[in-house]
């Protein structure tokens, strides 16, 4: 992940990683999905960390969409 100072929409749609609101029990967190396989996914959240979860957890995300309401 080479997103430098503090990661926006712009920044991610960028580098080429689908942006998320990715919902969890501690409420809805901005995240991305940096890459997909065939049972796993590494998805980076903005406080810099990058997760791997199962690509069952994809129903918990929905797709950000910038100020013009373009899906990225």
């Amino acid at each position: 992940m080479n997103i430098k100072g503090t990661i926006t929409y712009r920044k991610i749609v960028n580098q080429g990683y689908t942006p998320v609101w990715y919902k969890t029990n501690q409420g809805s967190i901005a995240a991305f999905i940096i890459a997909k396989g065939r049972k796993w996914m590494k998805v980076g959240l903005t406080d810099g960390r990058v997760k791997r979860v199962r690509m069952t957890e994809e129903k918990y995300m929905t797709a950000w969409t910038n100020k013009s309401g373009r899906v990225a």
